[in-house]
């Protein structure tokens, strides 16, 4: 006598399969949120350069910073609320259209008739925790991104000039990204051997990054930050013809890792090279 789970079987599998699903959607919709942060601290970032010498004016007749770091962050809130709730409406269309393509793929991959079948579905709880991740992941951006704009010369920025250089902490600077990207560097080591997935691609890339304010000084800016990102941009590329291994996990954030790194390497050293 044998006893037989199909429908156990059947359940187990298709738990599998959405949690598959699941995970692919996720690292596609990781590189919207990352977008979406990149995009408010240019926002906030051109909005303070906009306004620098009311903002410095405002500074010279006694505005705390942490006021203005509070105007900022009200003002960015206003617009996480306002997109957040536009975010969802949009959500809702995106989703039903990622749901009807995916179904249109998975269904061209069957000959038996036994394809797998998206259907699209949407509950109060996801769109409540859409919005609400959305709202965090938009307030702490702007809140970061208002603590460093806050920070400027009130004479230079009511002058609208550039901003002195600083010099203070310099040496310090050096020596703790250089010992950053030395302990990087052989952490990264056994990892690399290993072909472990998101360490390969990203600690010899954070070491390199480290290793920026020391190259500075022997190859100057422009040469050592070219050479910096052109090098991440090559590792990211060809890193699987040294270690074949390391698109063997089927986790997918090492391809939002991956995704991240490439575009960032490439936008980074375009933007250096830009007169050429």
């Amino acid at each position: 006598v044998v006893v037989s789970t199909p429908k156990k079987d059947v359940l187990r599998q298709a738990k599998v399969t959405g949690d598959t699903l699941g995970a692919l959607f996720l690292m596609i919709g990781s590189f919207s949120i990352i977008a979406g942060a990149l995009l408010l601290v240019n926002v906030f970032v051109m909005l303070a350069e906009e306004r620098k010498g009311q903002l410095g004016m405002l500074r010279a007749a006694g505005l705390k910073r942490s006021r203005l770091v509070g105007a900022f962050t009200l003002e960015g809130a206003v617009y996480a609320v306002l997109a957040g709730a536009l975010g969802v409406v949009l959500g809702i269309g995106v989703g039903r259209a990622v749901a009807f393509v995916a179904a249109r793929i998975f269904s061209s991959f069957s000959t038996e008739g036994n394809a797998l079948d998206v259907t699209f579905a949407v509950s109060r709880t996801s769109l409540v925790n859409g919005a609400a991740l959305g709202l965090v992941i938009s307030l702490a951006t702007v809140l970061a991104t208002s603590l460093r704009i806050s920070r400027f010369n009130i004479i230079a920025a009511i002058r609208d000039l550039e901003a002195p250089r600083r010099d203070k902490g310099a040496r310090r600077r050096l020596v703790l990204s250089t010992s950053a990207a030395v302990l990087l560097a052989l952490v990264s080591v056994p990892v690399v051997a290993a072909s472990s997935p998101l360490g390969t691609f990203l600690l010899p890339s954070l070491a390199a990054m480290c290793a920026l304010p020391l190259l500075r000084r022997w190859l100057g800016s422009r040469r050592a930050q070219s050479a910096v990102f052109t090098g991440i941009l090559a590792w990211t590329l060809l890193v699987n013809v040294v270690r074949p291994d390391v698109y063997a996990s089927s986790s997918m954030s090492v391809f939002v890792v991956l995704g991240s790194l490439l575009a960032f390497s490439a936008v980074a050293l375009l933007s250096d090279n830009q007169q050429v």
